[in-house]
């Protein structure tokens, strides 16, 4: 034997000593069996998820007498507008439009001044608060 072939043959070795170490030993073989009622024997105790066993009749009968019951809130469309909870928040809004006696007399003078008076001006001017980069822009252009 050659120092090459011998060098070569200890390196096998020792990477097949490392590859035992690593990997569980394999599975003991099967058993060769051409009986189709051991194969099925070994599958029975497995629940199908997709196929689920019925009940027996005696389970079926306490699921029947156990399940709950719900009375149906509307039995029809007509009545189903009742427990919105919409219709109360629109009355809440209703009730916070209508203006005080107070408010009520500040409209009724404010009215009276206007109907009488012979020149209405008014004063308008646009809020540029949330627009801060306008007045970068406007600085810039003048200066």
């Amino acid at each position: 034997m050659s120092y090459l072939q011998a060098v070569a043959l200890r390196g096998r070795a020792a990477t097949a000593a490392k590859a035992a170490t690593r990997r569980l030993p394999p599975p003991p073989p099967l058993p060769l069996s051409s009986s189709p009622l051991s194969t099925s024997a070994s599958l029975s105790g497995r629940p199908h998820i997709g196929r689920p066993r019925h009940p027996f009749w005696e389970r079926k009968k306490m699921l029947a007498v156990s399940k709950p019951s719900y009375p149906e809130p509307h039995p029809d469309t007509a009545s189903q507008w009742a427990d919105c909870p919409r219709v109360a928040e629109e009355e809440e809004r209703r009730q916070k439009k209508v203006a005080n006696e107070f408010e009520l007399l500040y409209a009724a003078e404010m009215r009276r001044y206007l109907e009488e008076s012979n020149v209405i001006v008014l004063f308008h001017v646009n809020e540029f608060k949330h627009y801060p980069q306008l007045f970068v822009c406007r600085e810039t252009a003048c200066s």
